[in-house]
């Protein structure tokens, strides 16, 4: 393996009703030691204020992407994992939960165990 120096990383996160943590997740992803080159979040359908939470986050962070599943019950999360996975140009995808606060070298440290245990 060539190592991952030069492989892009998408992270993806799913939601659903989720605003407030998807914020909080939003910032501690995008506020890493190693900048992510995109962060696609899938939103199943919901009715709260997540489109505007990822709208304000993309307006300083640009590589934060959203799509919207328009469906009139939430689906089962393989549904909006797959769309994420499609969607997503990385080498490398990480997933994440929107509640889950990362650290700020989260996604430094896959990438060095990634180079550690090929």
């Amino acid at each position: 393996m060539g190592g991952t120096k030069n492989m892009r990383v998408s992270i993806v996160t799913c939601t659903y009703n989720r605003a407030e943590q998807l914020h909080r997740g939003l910032y501690t992803l995008t506020h890493q030691s190693v900048t992510p080159d995109e962060i696609i979040v899938v939103d199943d359908g919901s009715t709260d204020s997540t489109y505007a939470t990822v709208r304000e986050t993309n307006l300083e962070f640009p590589y934060v992407k959203y799509i919207h599943l328009d469906h009139p019950e939430p689906r089962i999360s393989c549904v909006p994992r797959n769309v994420g996975i499609k969607a997503a140009t990385g080498d490398i995808i990480i997933f994440t939960e929107p509640e889950a606060l990362q650290v700020g070298n989260t996604i430094e440290q896959l990438l060095k165990k990634m180079e550690e245990y090929p």
